[in-house]
This record gives C-alpha cells, structure tokens and sequence, in this order.
C-alpha cells in the first residue's frame, strides 16, 4: 500500500463515518452492536411540579404535586436500527415509572442514579398521596448518588434510604476534614437503620424472601465536584467491582 494510501487512512476525520454499514453480512453487524456497549450514564433527578386536577365534594380544583423527573437522553442503541436495538433491550429496560413523570430506560448493572439534592429523593420516593414508595424490586438497580448538604437533611434521610432495597453503592457529598466524625456517626446510624427495617421486614410482616439476603450498602463519601461528574472511573476508584 503506498503512502499516500496510508495518508489518507491515518488523516484526521477520513474515518468519522462509514457509509457501507449496512451492506456488511449481518452476522458481522450483530457482532459490532454487541460491542459497541454505552458507557455508564448518570441520570440526574431533579423535583418537578406538576398540576393536576383533584375532585373534593363535587368541585374540580387544580394543585401542584411533587413529582420526580429525569434529565435523560435514550441510549442511541435503542432507536439506531432493529438491530442495535435487540441487542440494547435485554440490558435497558423501562424503569420507575412509579417514580418519575414518565418511566426511562436504564441499565441497573452499571447506570448511576443521581439525586440532584434531598428534595430530588423525596420527589422520586413520593406518590401523589404523600406516601413514601418503596423502589419496585423490579427496578432495582447498584448505584445511587445525592447531591447536596445531607447533614442538614439526614433524619429525613435515614427514614427513606432503606427504600433503595438492592442498591450496593451510595454517594454522598463529603463534608470537611473536620467532620470525619460526623460522616463516621452518618454511615454507622443508616447501618442501624437499614437491618432494623430489613429484620421488621422479615421477622414482623414474614417477608423472607427478598430480603433474607439483602445485604447493607457500602457507603461512600466524595468530593461535590467529583460527585456531580460521576463516571463508572469514579465507582472503580471505590474499590467496587463492576461487572
């Protein structure tokens, strides 16, 4: 091959598009769908009001309720062609829409959940009758995050974080050097908290199953800036497998 060949093939930009995908053998197709896997992405959860109308001795009124909605982009493996999109399914599935103003696809092995502040969870735990949900077992997923000054929130917190029932990995913003203690106390209290609901859940309702093998989740403390750019480097940094 000669060099101006090569040239053109080593040039900047010759190699940002290829027009002949399609006419490839589709066994090659499938293998490149197969390993051309997203990157993790960080879904950011933010409270959102919405209006809707509630009957009271016969009158319509419209109110404002708190609801959770998603700042999120469908992975482009979805809508790209049939078959990115049957190799994408079988790991992004429809997920919270018990929790969001409309469910979204998210892959619970390595997608990251994250709260933009503490009013954000309890928007994304909240049902319209101002009851807390708990995470369907069916939308379990690894990794949640929160935004946000939880020293000031943390009794609210510890009534609801039990809900994320599976979650193996939880972010929160890291306070200064001088409050080790504190985020020591934090983590130590939701431990307690944590097995207290999982043994009612088992010894008082009877619900073993599920539960029986739910183990507390490993409780990280990072630095805001590091927290609001999560990244799958940022959960290997914590000594977690991914897999």
């Amino acid at each position: 091959m000669s060099d101006l060949v090569i040239d053109q093939f080593l040039l900047p930009g010759r190699l940002s598009t290829f027009t002949c995908f399609s006419k490839l053998p589709f066994e090659l197709q499938l293998q490149i769908w197969e390993s051309a896997e997203p990157d993790p992405a960080v879904i950011s959860i933010r409270k959102a009001n919405q209006k809707v109308f509630q009957t009271c001795n016969d009158r319509h009124r419209l109110v404002d309720i708190m609801k959770a909605q998603a700042v999120y982009q469908a992975p482009a493996m979805l809508h790209t062609c049939r078959a990115s999109r049957a190799i994408a399914l079988p790991k992004y599935r429809l997920s919270f829409k018990e929790h969001l103003d409309r469910p979204i696809y998210f892959d619970r092995s390595k997608d990251i959940l994250f709260m933009e502040d503490c009013e954000a969870l309890a928007s994304f735990l909240r049902t319209p009758w101002f009851a807390d949900l708990e995470v369907n077992l069916n939308d379990r997923f690894r990794f949640l995050a929160i935004a946000g000054s939880w020293l000031s929130y943390q009794d609210r917190l510890m009534g609801r974080l039990h809900l994320f029932r599976g979650v193996e990995m939880m972010f929160f913003e890291k306070l200064g050097d001088d409050k080790v203690e504190t985020m020591n106390n934090f983590r130590r209290a939701l431990n307690r908290r944590w097995f207290q609901y999982r043994t009612y859940r088992i010894q008082v309702l009877g619900e073993s199953s599920g539960w029986d093998e739910v183990p507390f989740p490993v409780v990280r403390f990072i630095e805001p800036g590091e927290l609001r750019t999560m990244s799958l480097g940022t959960i290997s940094s914590q000594k977690l497998q991914v897999t």
